[in-house]
């Protein structure tokens, strides 16, 4: 879960700006928080101290047993035994996950155990213990050779950076895939869902070169470096012997210095290019699929008709309707996640934009409606969310029912839609099984269901008065089960086994799911009163999501476009069996953990661990990272700290800077507590400060000294509806500026004496979520305004203030992916003694003159031109092009009338969106030219080159 966050943060804080007064510098607010209610425990092991919250205290001893017991078969293979390392057990989120970090160094996992097919064929803890304790030990064994230097200068940012420029992610995440799945008798590395998309891509003969791989594309779709990642690190090991990822990493982050360290590294130890073993593995997968194909006999089946589509698309969870037409959930490179209707001529009508679907579970269409669970985001506090249960009629295109901050998942209708039943897993890890009443809303039924044996699937019988669940237990093993919802009897309809099961879908008297037995994901059958079990389709890439509707089997079957809805031909329960079609690529690295198999040992019968109270006062100092920074061409030397406790409730930045030519100094300091619902901020800055004076033509140098402090309270909110992110905040902030030792005559600049800056800020920003293709949100709208008002206390009667409002309008272009996008800004100041920084960017073309009152509009038609996905000998890679064609008008009031009050300009810009030197950060190179109509300089043009963030105009 490797990111370059730590990078950009590093590069973004290299300067640190200074206008006329200093700025007193806060850190950024950060509202990724567990909510201020929660009481913290620790337990501390040889090897890891656990954070945890005091309901999940059982939870927390079987993670510190488990982390024990894979601890010397995790370190084995790379030769290193991590630093110590803090671990928080996070049961807010509804979701899995688990991530491991620097700056601060920490692991911290989700204790929501996974349910879709691709996490759920072995124990969720267990998961985590091995792949996340692996990235664990990566990132320690990465702090050697030019990382050691980086970390001297730059602290952990600098251990960081170095660490992901010497090793790209498919180590880190092929690796820890690798190692998951030769340890325990799950893994993904098993999975055919889990290798589906590359071997449908080799299959078509489609060919990437290795930097589209690495750097993705918008072009196609690329799968992710778990995938290609565990095929490289799978027969790196396998050929060049168990040890051999030990020496890679230590060799390239030796040169952590150079971006190809990888690459040289690797060729010094085997004698081989990258690019070619690369190309030796895909030709030996494919090789091996094309074998395994060409013994298959596949079902026949007939294509649902979709609308001419450009790029990769899934239409996921088909539903045939009375009408004929098909119901689906659709999403891909260039669509976000909306539910849809498909008529058989290939038209599609939206009916409704959910937000994020985070479970792959399929949707259930029974009597015209269907019930689905989406993310639903906390007002304040980021690590907390819930789901939100939503019940949509499709006759009335409408939500009929909906039920908010659950932790439900897995809803699904009775088959005559008069009931939901739900799985609940609570933040205390106890899991029960809801049934509720559609028409009341009211929960009619509870069964606890325990924790041990997690829900994965679940549907009605035909009765409706039974589910049939499968679940997975903490041995790994899945199975299917009836419950009978008035007495709560269950019965087995398959014994636990390895083998994973999913899509659980119930027609009359049969049972059908999917399962990946045959070595590929296809649908199976089975009658729970006769145990008869037949496998109904033959797939090549994978089959899913079945639905029987009269007499008639659809489901979806990968291919290389994506997802797509096909009919089975003929009777629709016909057996087609398959060989098995799986190249178990494991086998040389489970060869090598033979006697590391976890899934062998018994983890939980073991002494419990102390555990103690967690001081978070006492923690709340953190120092992390640092910078001692000379940068060339500049004559200043800064050092900055930067703090920041592990639960993020406190963040604090410190530095110093001398100017070598000036002779002047500087210090400042920042914080930010967010333990509690208001966010609290605090800065100050003093330092002595230097401007050169010309009167009479001579030109002398006048010193000051500046302190400023500011002290601030911000409420934050936000919440998600359907396809809108909608967040705002309000800041109140009050500001003092003290300036000693200094005259002067410019009335833009504060003069000797002390200014008292009380303000607001206000943001707001509704915005529709945008697909990888999309420039900027389809539809949206932010506005931000900033007030201050300035008054002198020490008897000159200084004054300044400053009223900003800037508003951003979003909507669709032309065609797909085109953006119309329009800026309105207002900005006023009262500069009788003072003038604040402006708020506003001024009209392209111009310099920023300084006007007392005026309004600004721009507008922007942004459009995608080319994908080239075209490498330059890993120098560079080059993504893709944009243009944009812009119209900027400001009329306003200057202090001078000379200045004018009309300025406007129009043009076109050029963004070539790049990789350079294989690193996975873009790069947005701008080529632009100003066309000026009104204004200085009228009738005068001018072309520019510039960088920026991605999509930033």
């Amino acid at each position: 879960m490797f990111k370059w966050l730590a990078a950009v943060f590093f590069i973004s804080s290299l300067t640190y700006a200074y206008d006329d007064v200093l700025a007193p510098p806060v850190p950024g607010i950060d509202l990724t928080q567990n909510p201020s209610s929660l009481k913290w425990k620790q337990i501390q092991t040889p090897h890891f101290n656990i954070l945890f919250s005091d309901d999940i205290e059982v939870e927390a001893q079987r993670a510190a047993h488990t982390l024990e017991t894979v601890f010397p078969y995790v370190t084995r293979s790379l030769e290193k035994e991590p630093k110590k390392i803090t671990l928080i057990l996070q049961n807010q989120p509804t979701y899995s996950n688990g991530f491991v970090t620097l700056a601060p160094w920490r692991s911290e996992w989700n204790t929501t155990p996974g349910i879709d097919p691709i996490f759920s064929n072995t124990e969720w803890i267990k998961t985590l213990s091995v792949h996340e304790f692996r990235h664990v030990i990566q990132m320690s064994k990465s702090m050697t050779g030019f990382n050691k230097f980086l970390y001297i200068l730059f602290g952990e940012y600098g251990h960081a950076i170095g660490m992901n420029l010497a090793l790209p992610n498919w180590y880190f995440e092929g690796d820890a895939v690798s190692t998951e799945t030769a340890l325990t008798n799950g893994g993904r590395g098993r999975l055919p869902r889990f290798e589906r998309e590359l071997r449908a891509i080799l299959l078509a003969n489609k060919k990437y070169e290795y930097d589209q791989t690495l750097l993705r594309s918008y072009k196609n779709f690329i799968p992710n470096h778990y995938i290609f990642g565990y095929f490289y690190v799978s027969k790196m090991r396998e050929k060049y012997g168990d040890l051999f990822l030990s020496k890679l990493s230590d060799e390239a982050n030796e040169q952590s210095y150079n971006p190809y360290a990888v690459y040289r590294a690797f060729f010094d130890l085997t004698g081989e290019h990258f690019e070619d073993f690369y190309e030796n593995v895909m030709n030996e997968l494919k090789a091996k699929w094309v074998e395994k194909k060409d013994e298959l006999q596949t079902s026949p089946v007939s294509y649902y008709p979709v609308k001419d589509i450009s790029t990769w698309t899934n239409f996921n969870y088909p539903y045939p309707l009375i009408d004929g037409r098909v119901f689906s959930l659709k999403s891909g490179l260039g669509d976000i996640q909306q539910f849809i209707i498909s008529s058989p001529n290939g038209e599609e009508t939206t009916i409704h934009y959910p937000a994020p679907i985070t479970n792959d579970f399929a949707i259930k269409v029974r009597a015209e409606k269907f019930a689905f669970a989406e993310t639903q985001v906390d007002k304040r506090f980021d690590v907390r969310d819930f789901q939100q249960i939503k019940v949509f009629d499709i006759d009335k295109n409408k939500v009929i029912r909906s039920w908010n901050e659950t932790r439900w998942r897995l809803p699904v209708l009775s088959h005559d839609a008069s009931q939901l039943a739900v799985a609940e897993w609570a933040t205390n890890q106890s899991q029960t099984l809801k049934i509720l009443s559609v028409g009341t809303g009211e929960v009619t039924k509870e069964i606890i269901f325990p924790a041990s044996d997690v829900i994965t699937s679940m549907d009605w019988d035909s009765s409706n008065e039974a589910l049939y669940l499968m679940t997975k237990d903490r041995q790994d093993m899945m199975g299917l089960y009836k419950i009978t919802i008035s007495n709560s009897r269950i019965e087995t309809i398959i014994k636990p086994s390895f083998i994973t099961l999913g899509g659980l879908n119930v027609f009359e008297e049969w049972v059908l799911y999917e399962s990946p037995e045959s070595g590929i994901d296809n649908i199976f059958a089975i009658n729970p009163l006769t145990f008869e079990k037949k496998q109904i389709t033959s797939s090549v890439s994978g089959a899913y999501a079945p639905q029987v509707s009269q007499g008639v089997l659809y489901y979806n079957e990968y291919t290389v476009d994506g997802m797509r809805v096909v009919k089975k031909e003929g009777t629709w329960d016909s057996a087609h069996p398959s060989k098995n079609s799986f190249v178990p690529y494991y086998e040389a690295v489970k060869g090598f953990e033979n006697k590391g198999n976890l899934g062998d040992k018994i983890l939980e019968k073991a002494s419990l661990y102390p555990v103690a109270d967690y001081n978070q006062k006492k923690a709340s100092v953190n120092l992390h990272s640092w910078m001692i920074l000379a940068p060339p061409l500049t004559t200043s030397i800064s050092a900055q700290g930067f703090s920041r406790d592990i639960l993020n409730n406190t963040t604090f930045t410190f530095g110093a800077q001398y100017d070598l030519n000036d002779h002047t100094t500087l210090g400042f300091a920042g914080i930010n507590w967010t333990h509690y619902y208001p966010v609290f901020d605090f800065g100050v800055a003093y330092g002595s400060r230097l401007k050169e004076v010309t009167q009479n033509g001579q030109t002398s140098d006048r010193y000051w000294e500046e302190g400023t402090a500011e002290i601030g309270l911000t409420l934050p909110w936000k919440n998600m509806t359907g396809r809108f992110l909608n967040q705002a905040s309000v800041r109140f902030f009050d500001a003092l500026i003290k300036v000693t030792n200094k005259i002067t005559n410019d009335r833009s600049v504060l003069a000797d004496g002390a200014l008292h800056a009380p303000g607001a800020q206000f943001s707001f920003a509704s915005l529709s979520r945008t697909s990888s293709r999309d420039l900027f949100p389809r539809l949206g709208m932010t506005v931000n305004y900033h007030g201050q008002w300035g008054s002198d206390i020490t008897g000159d009667k200084q004054r300044g203030s400053i009223q900003s409002v800037d508003s951003r309008f979003y909507l669709p272009g032309l065609l797909k992916h085109h953006a119309f996008y329009q800026q309105l800004g207002y900005e006023k100041q009262d500069d009788r003694d003072y003038r604040f920084r402006t708020k506003v960017i001024y009209p392209r073309g111009f310099d920023n003159d300084f006007f007392k009152e005026f309004t600004k509009y721009s507008a922007n038609y942004t459009l995608p031109l080319f994908y080239p996905d075209a490498d330059w000998d890993g120098w560079v890679f080059w993504k893709r092009i944009t243009g944009n064609l812009f119209y900027d008008h400001l009329v306003g009031t200057p202090p001078f009338k000379a200045l004018g009050t009309n300025y406007s300009s129009y043009g076109w810009e050029l963004m070539f969106e790049n990789h350079y030197f294989r690193i996975p950060i873009p790069v947005n190179l701008g080529v632009r030219q100003n066309i000026r109509i009104h204004g200085p300089k009228k009738d005068f043009s001018d072309a520019q080159i510039f960088i920026q963030a991605v999509g930033q105009y």
